[in-house]
């Protein structure tokens, strides 16, 4: 046993380096509340992140993300950012869907095509201020890797609004205080 908990470390450690993850009785993924009665067509446009669990894949500045919806009915999450450092902004683009029509908050995602869609839920928003997601992935039931994400429609949000975003993660069982402050001024 202990030869395969090395060798499932050797394989996922580098993946998970800053990761927010979790073993032993945490196990599988928990399954939070999503936003009820969530209108996809009223989160379109571009959120600026605000804080953010961290994530290996995600080390600029200035970083906004859009959504809108494609022709063929899937959601295009476009995600832009700086390098940490002076330089041009980079830019990636995803897919969305909607994976279950009675829960139209619960999203997956992929960035690339041939990786099957992530969850990418919804936990709360009022569209016009502020967002709360939530992303999990579940390691063999032995652990899990989440993903957290406080979006503003603009670059900023009041302390408060903050405080309760972390208020609803802390209700899924989400460890906020490896939380980190996204920069988003001089962009």
């Amino acid at each position: 046993m202990k030869i395969s908990v090395v060798l499932l470390l050797s394989v996922f450690l580098p993946v998970i380096k800053g990761q927010a993850f979790r073993w032993g009785p945490w196990g599988p993924c928990p399954e939070p509340a999503v936003q009820s009665k969530f209108t996809l067509c009223r989160f379109f446009g571009k959120w600026y992140e605000i804080e953010k669990l961290p994530g290996f894949f995600e080390t600029g500045k200035c970083t906004e993300v859009s959504y809108s919806l494609r022709a063929d009915r899937t959601i295009a999450v476009t995600l832009k950012e700086y390098p940490p450092r002076e330089g041009v902004p980079y830019y990636t683009e995803g897919t969305a869907v909607v994976q279950d029509a009675n829960q139209t908050a619960k999203l997956g995602v992929t960035f690339t095509p041939s990786n099957p869609y992530r969850p990418y839920w919804v936990l709360s928003t009022d569209y016009t201020t502020s967002a709360v997601l939530y992303s999990c992935i579940d390691i063999l039931r032995i652990f899990h890797v989440e993903y957290a994400w406080i979006l503003g429609r603009g670059r900023s949000l009041p302390e408060q609004t903050v405080n309760a975003s972390k208020e609803i993660l802390l209700g899924s069982n989400t460890d906020v205080s490896r939380m980190t402050w996204t920069n988003q001024e001089g962009c």
